[in-house]
């Protein structure tokens, strides 16, 4: 840890331990100052009053079909394929977003994402073999 002529934490460090986590003292590292939820603080919120249907829209979608739609489904996919065989088709999701956006969002496919999605599938291959 870092520290001024005076002894005090410079920089970002909390002055605990070095520890930098979502919640920590002010950079001036005072006990009696609440601690801080990084990033909270900062969102400008006279925007959610502006925010249109379109929006909020799709805040609840990302909640409904994203969060909840997405949990039941993997909580059934587990009840009938069982933990092996499904937890092998999560480790596809990556290659599958990235087809995804290449066919959708009209991403580039570059090299290094083709390399990836070989190792990937390699991987779910030996996986696949061993349960």
């Amino acid at each position: 840890m870092s520290r001024q002529g005076d002894g005090q934490p410079t920089g970002g460090d909390t002055g605990q331990g070095g520890a930098t986590g979502l919640a920590s003292l002010p950079p001036e590292g005072r006990a009696e100052d609440p601690p801080v939820i990084l990033g909270l603080s900062e969102i400008d919120k006279s925007h959610l009053a502006a925010a249109g249907a379109l929006a909020w829209g799709s805040v609840l979608y990302m909640a409904l079909v994203s969060s909840i739609l997405a949990y039941a489904a993997w909580y059934w996919a587990l009840g009938q394929g069982g933990i092996g065989r499904t937890g092998l088709a999560q480790f596809a999701q990556p290659l599958v977003g990235v087809i995804l956006a290449v066919a959708w969002l009209g991403e580039a496919l570059t090299w290094p994402m083709v390399l990836a999605a070989a190792a990937i599938l390699a991987g779910v291959a030996l996986a696949h073999g061993r349960a």
